[in-house]
C-alpha cells in the first residue's frame, strides 16, 4: 500500500510505500502533527501508524517534553543542543522513562534480534526451496493429465529482504550521526577545558600582581610607621611642637590612606582567592564529568560499531543465502520445462464416426 504524507503548512507528499515512511520518520522528517492517507481522502495522525514507531517523547533543554517522534530523530536535536545526549525520554505504550543513550543502546539490541530471527526465517526457506529441488520428479499418473504449473517465487522474500536492507542503512546513518554528536561534545568539552585553563591562568596571574602589590605596600607601611617612631621619639624634649604636630598629622595622613589602600587589596585579594578556588573545582568537576562521559562515548561507539559490523555481516549473509535460493529457483523451473518438453500433453483426437455412417448409408433389410 502507498501512502501520501501531509505537513503542518499542508504541503503533500508521495505516492511513497511503508518503507520510506519508516526512513523517513527515523531521519525526522516526520513531525508530531503530520497526516498521513492512502486515498487523499480520510487523513490520520501519523504517530497512529504503528509501523513508524513514533512513540517517544524526549525532554528538551527547558524541561518540557516534544514528541511522540522516533526515538532516532532525536540524532538532529541533540546537534542543535535542544536536546542533551543524556535527556530523559518517554515511551507513550509502555510509560517507561530511560536515558536517551541507554533508550538508543536498548534499540540497537532489539533491531539486532529482529535481523537474526529474519535471518533465520530466511535460511528455513531456503532450505525447504532446495529439498523441493533436489527432490527428483513425481511420475506421471496418465498421459492426459494436465501438468503442474510452474513454481513460483515465495512472495514475502523480495519484501523482506528490501526491508532488512533498509533497516541496515538507517542503523547505519544511525550510527554516523551518533559518531558525528560524540566528536562534536568532545571538541565543546576541549574547548570548555581550555577557556578555564586560560581564564585560571589569568586569575593566577591577577593574584600574584595583587600580592606583590600589597607586599610593597605593607613594606611602606612597615617604613611609614618606623618614620612615625622616629617622629615621636624626635618631638620628645623639642620646644616647636607645632612643626612637629603638623609634620606628625601629615605622617598620620599618609598612613591612614596607605591602610585604607592595603585594606580594598586584601579584600581583593580575598574576592580573586575565592573566585580562583571556585573556578578550578569547577573545572576539576567539568574535567571529571567530561572524562567519563568520554569513557562512555567511547564504550558506547565500541559497542554500536560492532552491532553495526554484525548487522553487516548478517545482511551479507541472508543476501547469500537469497541468491542461492534464486538459483535454486532457477535451477528448478529448467527442470520443469525440461520435463514438459520431454513428456508433452496428448492432443485431444474427435471421436471416429465411420461406423455409425456405414450403416446410415446402407440400404435396409
Amino acid at each position: 500500500m502507498n501512502w501520501f504524507l501531509k505537513k503542518t503548512d499542508n504541503t503533500v507528499y508521495g505516492p511513497v510505500t511503508l518503507a520510506v515512511l519508516q526512513h523517513w520518520a527515523a531521519d525526522g522528517r516526520i513531525a508530531p502533527g503530520d497526516l498521513l492517507s492512502p486515498d487523499q481522502q480520510t487523513w490520520q495522525p501519523a504517530e497512529e501508524l504503528p509501523e513508524l514507531d513514533m512513540v517517544w517523547h524526549v525532554e528538551l533543554q527547558d524541561g518540557s517534553f516534544y514528541g511522540p517522534i522516533h526515538l532516532l530523530a532525536t540524532g538532529d536535536l541533540v546537534r542543535d543542543g535542544a536536546v542533551a545526549p543524556t535527556a530523559r525520554v518517554a515511551n507513550q505504550k509502555t510509560g517507561r522513562e530511560h536515558a536517551l543513550n541507554e533508550a538508543l543502546l536498548l534499540t540497537v539490541l532489539e533491531q539486532n534480534a529482529q535481523l537474526g530471527g529474519a535471518a533465520e526465517e530466511l535460511r528455513q526457506q531456503l532450505q525447504v526451496a532446495a529439498e523441493g529441488a533436489d527432490a527428483p520428479p513425481a511420475a506421471v499418473a496418465e498421459p492426459a493429465a494436465a501438468p503442474v504449473s510452474p513454481p513460483v517465487e515465495s512472495g514475502p522474500l523480495p519484501g523482506t529482504w528490501r526491508e532488512i536492507t533498509a533497516q541496515k542503512e538507517t542503523w547505519e546513518k544511525a550510527a554516523l550521526k551518533w559518531q558525528h554528536l560524540y566528536t562534536d561534545a568532545q571538541a565543546r568539552a576541549e574547548r570548555r577545558e581550555q577557556e578555564l585553563k586560560a581564564h585560571i591562568a589569568k586569575l593566577r596571574r591577577e593574584e600574584l600582581a595583587a600580592r606583590i602589590a600589597l607586599e610593597h605596600a605593607q613594606n611602606r607601611l612597615a617604613h611609614l610607621e618606623q618614620l612615625n617612631e622616629q617622629i615621636q621619639l624626635a618631638t620628645q624634649g623639642k620646644t616647636d611642637l607645632e612643626l612637629l604636630i603638623i609634620q606628625r598629622a601629615a605622617l598620620m595622613e599618609a598612613y591612614d590612606g596607605l591602610a585604607q589602600r592595603c585594606d580594598i587589596l586584601m579584600s581583593r585579594l580575598a574576592e580573586k582567592t575565592a573566585e580562583f578556588d571556585e573556578l578550578n573545582a569547577a573545572r576539576m568537576r567539568i574535567e571529571q564529568e567530561a572524562g567519563e562521559r568520554i569513557q562512555q562515548r567511547d564504550a558506547q561507539v565500541i559497542q554500536e560499531r560492532d552491532e553495526a559490523d554484525r548487522a553487516r555481516k548478517r545482511a551479507l549473509m541472508i543476501e547469500a543465502d537469497y541468491l542461492q535460493l534464486l538459483r535454486a529457483y532457477r535451477e528448478l523451473n529448467d527442470h520443469y520445462i525440461r520435463l514438459r518438453q520431454k513428456f508433452p500433453a496428448p492432443r485431444e483426437r474427435p471421436p471416429d464416426n465411420s461406423a455409425a455412417a456405414a450403416l446410415v448409408a446402407a440400404p435396409p433389410v
